[in-house]
């Protein structure tokens, strides 16, 4: 298998473009132990800090794509904090549901700030909640 273009979504087998296969986005990303999130933190003291508003993208129970904004929060907010958010937005138990937040398909770990993930304004953060049994 080989990369065609040089774009790591289009992939052709055994070197024939005609048997192509795209590989969607999401199943493309770092590997989080290949970020170096120790220097990150070590200068998060040079990063300036700045209000930004956040678009959290969901689907609601009749499976309709909805959009909320977070306000009122900063790049060198935590992740965390950002689901705290959310959940009090939506009215969701976060001791009965799990959520999880993916940006440009990698998931967002609940104790990174959002610069870590260079996570700008407007940015657009897929959200997914499920029940916990």
């Amino acid at each position: 298998m080989t990369c065609v273009n040089g774009d790591l979504r289009q992939v052709s087998f055994n070197g024939k473009n005609n048997i192509l296969f795209r590989i969607p986005n999401f199943c493309i990303c770092d590997p989080i132990f290949e970020r170096n999130y120790d220097d990150i933190k070590n200068n998060n003291e040079n990063i300036v800090e700045k209000n930004i508003v956040i678009i959290i993208c969901y689907f609601n129970n009749k499976n309709e794509k909805k959009e909320k904004k977070i306000e009122n929060i900063t790049n060198k907010s935590k992740v965390f904090d950002i689901k705290k958010k959310f959940a009090e937005l939506m009215g969701i138990d976060m001791n009965k549901n799990k959520i999880r937040m993916f940006y440009k398909g990698i998931e967002l770990l609940d104790d990174n700030l959002l610069f870590y993930d260079k996570i700008d304004n407007m940015a657009k953060i897929q959200c997914l909640v499920s029940k916990i049994d």
